[in-house]
């Protein structure tokens, strides 16, 4: 009897009601109840999307500066893809400014500390890796456009 219940159910179109088995009793009895109709989601006012989006930006502030690693941790992967480095700048380091434009190009490039070979070898990778990727967010922009990445080379 549970089996045919079930047909019964499954069977029902969208133009009839919806019906929900409530309970099948031990003589073959079904109770079935009508299950209401929702109602369609009303569509957003620009206030409302505007309020959300607010709340949203409020609600997760660790989401640009997660963004800010990603772009900042595939700058540097473009650099060591470019750069041209032996076993003699093994252990050694190069802190670099960079400044960036909003779509990525490289506007400047000064180093501030760190071993004179591996920053002379740092600077033409940057200068040939170019353009590099950015984000839309102009809040990520604002974090990336002004760059001191300490540079260190990857030797296998």
């Amino acid at each position: 009897m549970l089996f045919t219940s079930l047909l019964f159910a499954a069977a029902v179109t969208s133009t009839e009601p919806r019906l929900r088995i409530e309970k099948i009793d031990p003589d073959g009895k079904v109770t079935v109840r009508e299950i209401p109709k929702k109602s369609p989601p009303k569509p957003y006012t620009a206030p409302q999307m505007q309020a959300e989006t607010e709340v949203m930006r409020k609600a997760i502030p660790g989401q640009a500066l997660t963004e800010k690693q990603r772009y900042l941790a595939m700058i540097v992967a473009q650099i060591q893809q470019h750069w041209f480095v032996d076993d003699a700048m093994r252990g050694k380091e190069c802190r670099v400014n960079m400044k960036l434009s909003p779509q990525g190009y490289i506007q400047s490039v000064s180093v501030l500390d760190g071993d004179v070979r591996l920053c002379n070898s740092a600077i033409k990778a940057i200068a040939s890796s170019g353009p590099f990727p950015m984000s839309k967010d102009p809040e990520v922009y604002e974090a990336l456009k002004d760059l001191t990445p300490i540079l260190k080379p990857e030797l296998r």
